[in-house]
């Protein structure tokens, strides 16, 4: 009686962990048909994240055909006999089919997901070269007022006794006021002096944006290409080797 209790206990367990695995590879398979929506072909940024989405949920699935298996390997040590269906109703055969198209579409997404980088990384340094340069055209304008205010300022004498009257400068920068009073080229030079100072600081900004783009996009490669490729190993595997078993089982012997 406690045989058949504990017999009956390993099949209803079994089936149970086969119905989980079975539920988690429709889930996810679901999951990963819809990720690439809406569909954004054209922007190389929308691309990698799908490509990194893709390999990071790739081994989900994975999970749910070792349940599978694990819920076979149950029946089996428990003395249960598999029941005999065609092989279209074999649930072994369309996890190996899974297995097999998975292995192959995670094996290109290596060289899809490093292209991609690529393309998202120029377009991150073309964005970066153009905000660069709206930096450059606004310190532009910004310096052309100034130059413009300061030369009207120091042409006429009334207001700049009401400028420096507002006490807002320091000694050294009445001084300087002065200087460029005295001499319209020393403010010419502050402000070039001003300009130069200004576009290095932008230009330092860009290489250094442009530096982080180029090693996440090589962190990136490297990480979500091995990744994928070792999904796409353990898929193969997994398909080729089941397959050929399923084979080699339903020949017949002579």
């Amino acid at each position: 009686m406690k045989a058949t209790n504990s017999s009956q206990l390993s099949l209803q367990a079994a089936r149970f962990v086969k119905l989980t695995g079975t539920v988690l590879i429709l889930v996810s398979l679901l999951d990963l048909a819809l990720l690439p929506i809406p569909l954004e072909l054209g922007d190389p940024r929308w691309r990698l994240d799908l490509t990194t989405n893709l390999v990071q949920r790739g081994i989900v699935p994975m999970l749910g055909m070792a349940l599978v298996f694990s819920g076979y390997a149950f029946e089996n040590i428990s003395g249960n006999t598999r029941i005999e269906r065609k092989k279209i109703q074999d649930l072994n055969l369309w996890i190996f089919l899974i297995s097999s198209g998975l292995g192959f579409i995670f094996l290109l997404l290596v060289p899809l997901h490093i292209s991609n980088a690529l393309a998202a990384n120029k377009q991150a340094i073309a964005g970066f070269k153009t905000v660069a340069e709206q930096a450059e055209q606004q310190l532009e304008i910004r310096l052309q007022e100034q130059e413009t205010q300061f030369k009207a300022i120091l042409g006429d004498r009334q207001s700049l006794e009401s400028f420096i009257s507002t006490d807002q400068f320091t000694p050294e920068q009445l001084e300087r006021l002065q200087e460029f009073k005295d001499d319209p080229e020393a403010l010419q030079q502050q402000i070039n002096a001003l300009r130069d100072r200004a576009k290095k600081r932008i230009e330092e900004q860009r290489q250094e944006s442009e530096k982080r783009s180029k090693t996440g996009t090589l962190k990136s490669s490297i990480r979500v290409g091995l990744t994928s490729l070792l999904l796409a190993s353990c898929y193969i595997t997994i398909g080729w080797t089941g397959l050929k078993s399923m084979s080699r089982r339903q020949k017949p012997r002579p």
